[in-house]
């Protein structure tokens, strides 16, 4: 492991750390019942401000909704990828490049993520009614967290995977642009609370600089 994988693991440590630390302020400051069914919600004072003055827009919730399948897309996309190497390769498993199984790394924690917050540890509700009626889990913004991990390892690869610079160059800017895209319209969708989003964040930035490090770096 080169100094460099090294700074992006103890970075991937920092940020996973204020996460969980993040996580904890999230469950005991300021809870109140200011969310859907009077459910209850942490920094309740700063969420309930933000919700306020965001309000509720569904054009934004369209538009994340359609990055968020595009980041679905984008998934499968490499899963194609990595299937392809190993069944052209004559090394098995080994054919397939370090920056496509990071990929496969950094899909498999963003899944495991969504499904302790789901099902294990509910942190709090959408500040909205699910469909059925039902409140939905909404800490950390699975949504914000699968488009930033998706988005900003695409970014990365299109630069290993492709010949073409101009090509990798401008892919990369446009998965930066999804992400930021999705960040900002779930924000200003009014489905999620600021903590949500927050939340979501770190993790992203922690899984990302885990992944740099298993792919052996950036370009």
């Amino acid at each position: 492991m080169n100094n460099e994988e090294k700074r992006y693991l103890s970075a991937a440590s920092g940020f996973f750390t204020a996460f969980v630390a993040f996580t904890v302020l999230v469950k005991n400051v300021d809870v109140k019942p200011i969310g859907a069914l009077f459910s209850k919600v942490g920094f309740a004072s700063l969420n309930k401000w933000f919700l306020k003055t965001a309000g509720r827009s569904d054009f934004w919730y369209d538009v994340s909704q359609l990055l968020g399948y595009l980041a679905l897309a984008v998934c499968v996309c490499f899963v194609c990828i990595g299937f392809y190497q190993l069944i052209s390769s004559k090394k098995g498993l080994k054919g397939v490049s370090r920056g496509i199984w990071a990929t496969a790394f950094i899909y498999i924690l963003v899944l495991v993520t969504y499904l302790f917050f789901e099902k294990v540890m509910v942190v709090n509700y959408r500040p909205i009614i699910g469909e059925n009626s039902l409140l939905e889990p909404s800490y950390p913004s699975s949504h914000t967290m699968l488009a930033l991990c998706v988005y900003l390892a695409a970014a990365d690869q299109v630069g290993k995977l492709l010949d073409n610079r101009a090509a990798s160059t401008i892919l990369a800017w446009l998965c930066w642009l999804a992400a930021i895209a999705t960040v900002v319209s779930r924000l200003l969708s009014g489905v999620h609370w600021l903590t949500d989003i927050i939340g979501a964040m770190l993790v992203s930035a922690s899984y990302i600089c885990a992944y740099l490090a298993a792919a052996g770096g950036k370009r």
